[in-house]
């Protein structure tokens, strides 16, 4: 049994959620996933463009920081092609160490290749601050969308309900506006971003702080660096083969040392372990939080578990790691697990729907708390 589970979000007081103490929340109605759409212009997709009442939801202003995106092309064109791929709820996001309610966004460029959308290997995540009275007053309001159209699916996934109705049906027509009237240039206090390298083997890691219109590099935790690059060679991406981290983490814990580095590795039972325990406690949001790991070793963590657990699924039960997973009974239903070219953690890759253990577990917590009888 895992002592850490639910020692987070059970006891943050000071959000008072007795009014919507009824309510019976899932991973979906915290996490949502999108479905591409089959056209880019389709109405209530989201873009950068898109205007609450709170202004502009992600100005170019703010974009240009990152200089690129995917480097493969000019920022302006990889900015236009932005489109919300997911939408997550927090009620305590840690940003230096205090809770933050929050709305975060993930855009991705997208495409329409041969008649199907596909999304680009490259990413941005903006981060949205709320008051606790505002975000009490949004997921009441939120209740009574999802009690009419509820997502019925517990396990994580592309959106059911959104999914089943489109994007122009009741659920979206309700649920995309409400989200408008939350977020937007006013509230947009964090904007990170994964940038895809030229040769698409490397991906680079950054993010800025907005406050007063003013932009500050986030300083990246355990490297003390505003950004951070992984760098793998792979001809078909079942193993890693000279994986590098730069900076690399000064932190002797929870590293996957030889595993991202030599593909003989995985002949190495000590190694494994090693990186089996190393995946679960970054996993577990009891354990780690954004202030607490850095951002390439975070997004390894689901290549890492998938090459680890395939190759040794005994790794499963050994007491070792069992103790720090955060749960045993939340499925992920991400079809491709072992590909080291796959870092995204909550968005797509090309056409495929991807989400990690780490998002999965933060959703389950948000979804214990929001649950939880007082």
């Amino acid at each position: 049994m895992n002592i850490f589970k639910k020692t987070s979000y059970l006891f943050i007081s000071l959000l008072g959620f007795q009014t919507i103490s009824e309510a019976r929340w899932t991973l979906n109605d915290v996490t949502y996933l999108m479905p591409l759409p089959a056209q880019l212009n389709e109405v209530n997709v989201l873009t950068p463009f898109s205007k609450g009442n709170r202004g502009t939801i992600l100005p170019f202003n703010i974009v240009k920081n990152f200089e690129a995106l995917d480097k493969h092309e000019a920022l302006e064109e990889s900015y236009r092609k932005l489109k919300v791929v997911a939408i997550r709820l927090d009620p305590c996001f840690k940003m230096s160490g205090i809770c933050k309610s929050q709305i975060r966004i993930v855009f991705q460029p997208l495409n329409i290749r041969w008649g199907k959308t596909i999304s680009q290997d490259t990413a941005v995540h903006a981060f949205y601050n709320l008051s606790d009275n505002e975000f009490r007053e949004f997921l009441r309001k939120l209740e009574k969308i999802k009690v009419e159209l509820p997502a019925s699916a517990y396990s994580l996934q592309v959106h059911p309900t959104i999914t089943k109705e489109g994007y122009n049906g009741k659920f979206a027509s309700s649920f995309f506006p409400l989200i408008l009237s939350y977020i937007g240039e006013k509230n947009l206090v964090r904007v990170t971003a994964m940038q895809l390298s030229v040769g698409a083997d490397k991906w680079i890691f950054l993010g800025f702080d907005i406050e007063n219109g003013l932009v500050k590099e986030i300083s990246i935790p355990r490297v003390k660096s505003d950004s951070q690059s992984f760098r793998v060679a792979t001809v078909n991406g079942r193993n890693f083969f000279r994986g590098q981290i730069t900076p690399v983490p000064v932190d002797s814990k929870d590293l996957f040392g030889e595993l991202i580095v030599d593909p003989k590795a995985i002949l190495n039972p000590e190694v494994l372990k090693n990186a089996a325990v190393a995946t679960r406690r970054i996993e577990n949001p009891d354990l780690h939080s954004p202030d607490t790991i850095d951002c390439v070793t975070c997004h390894l963590t689901a290549p890492a578990g998938g090459v680890v657990f395939e190759t040794s699924p005994e790794l499963l039960m050994n007491p070792e790691v069992e103790r720090w997973t955060f749960s045993d009974s939340l499925e992920n239903l991400t079809m491709r697990k072992r590909d080291v070219r796959v870092l995204r953690s909550l968005g797509y890759f090309d056409s495929e729907p991807i989400t990690n253990n780490r998002v999965i577990n933060e959703s389950q917590a948000v979804v214990d708390y929001l649950n939880f009888k007082f």
